[in-house]
């Protein structure tokens, strides 16, 4: 079981092979009739909408859960919440503020976590410029990218998946 915390949780052929896979026309059912958590601290529409519909495609069925309904560490600990989800689910997505919460997580070895943004690292964003970045140049030899704006959870991703492309 991995998880997928921060984009340098990849090594970098793994990277290569994520982006070939997001490539694909017929992705393969990794999460064939399993369940996906998307738990929603921080409320986003895109990520929301790309995370059910990447679920569905790769076969799995996705359960979005907004902060509120499972109250992190008010209602429950992140570890309960956690081990609750792990029942029913193969795999929980996490748009957390603190990082740390999705560590408490992974900590626990329950299910694979995946990052949809912290305020840290936002790996899934840093992958998705990858491929739009490769699909416009074809590679990413002899390429530069700059980085135009706050030094935050986005642009540190997106520099280290550049040093790893």
């Amino acid at each position: 079981m991995r998880h997928f915390l921060e984009i340098d949780d990849l090594e970098v052929d793994e990277l290569a092979y994520v982006l070939d896979l997001a490539e694909r026309p017929d992705p393969p059912p990794l999460l064939h009739h399993q369940g996906v958590a998307l738990i929603f601290e921080k409320a986003s529409n895109r990520t929301r909408s790309s995370m059910e519909l990447a679920t569905v495609a790769l076969g799995g069925h996705p359960v979005s859960i907004r902060g509120d309904e499972v109250g992190l560490d008010v209602r429950e600990s992140v570890e309960d919440v956690c081990r609750t989800l792990a029942q029913y689910h193969a795999c929980v997505g996490a748009r957390v503020r603190d990082h740390a919460t999705l560590e408490r997580m992974a900590v626990l070895g329950v299910v694979p976590i995946v990052n949809l943004l912290s305020d840290v690292a936002h790996p899934l964003q840093a992958l998705a410029d990858l491929l739009t970045l490769r699909q416009a140049w074809g590679a990413f030899a002899g390429r530069s990218v700059a980085w135009v704006g706050d030094g935050n959870n986005v642009g540190r991703s997106l520099l280290l998946a550049c040093a790893m492309a």
